[in-house]
C-alpha cells in the first residue's frame, strides 16, 4: 500500500508540472543551461535549453527541470522506455534493484544503482492516453 502513496505523490507532482506549463504557456524548459550531452551522446534535443546528464528518449520533447528532477514526454510506450532505460543503464554498468520495480496498468517505476553520487537512479513514468508516455527521472537516496 505504501507504494501506492509514491505513485499518487508523484501523479500530483507531474500534474502540477504540467498545469504550470499550461498556464505560464511555456513547453520547453526549465532554468539553466543547454547541454547537448544528453547522457551517452552528442545529439542535441530539439527545443529545450534544460541542462541534465540523464538519458532521454530520442524523442523526448516537453523537458522541464525542477530541483534536478527531468520530466519530459515520449511517444516510446512504457515498455520502449523500460527496455530504453534498461539497456542504457546496463551498458554503463548500473544495477536494477528488481525488487522495487513495479510495472502496473500503464505505470512504471524502476531503480537503479551505481551512480557515482551513490544516489539511486529512479525513473517513473505513466501512459497518458494519447499515445504518449510521460517520464519522470530523478536521483535520491535509497536505503
Amino acid at each position: 500500500m505504501n507504494k501506492y502513496k509514491y505513485f499518487l505523490a508523484f501523479f500530483v507532482l507531474i500534474f502540477t508540472s504540467l498545469a504550470c506549463q499550461t498556464i505560464t504557456g511555456s513547453a520547453g524548459g526549465g532554468s539553466g543551461g543547454f547541454d547537448s550531452n544528453n547522457g551517452n551522446n552528442n545529439e542535441q534535443q530539439p527545443n529545450t535549453n534544460v541542462k541534465t546528464d540523464f538519458p532521454l528518449a530520442p524523442d523526448a520533447s516537453n523537458i522541464t527541470e525542477i530541483d534536478g528532477d527531468i520530466n519530459y514526454q515520449t511517444s516510446l510506450s512504457v515498455d520502449e522506455v523500460l527496455k530504453f532505460y534498461r539497456d542504457h543503464y546496463a551498458t554503463v554498468g548500473y544495477t536494477e534493484r528488481e525488487i522495487l520495480t513495479d510495472v502496473y496498468n500503464g505505470t512504471f517505476s524502476i531503480v537503479f544503482d551505481g551512480d557515482p553520487s551513490g544516489q539511486s537512479v529512479i525513473i517513473q513514468g505513466f501512459e497518458m492516453g494519447n499515445g504518449t508516455t510521460n517520464v519522470n527521472i530523478r536521483l535520491e537516496s535509497i536505503n
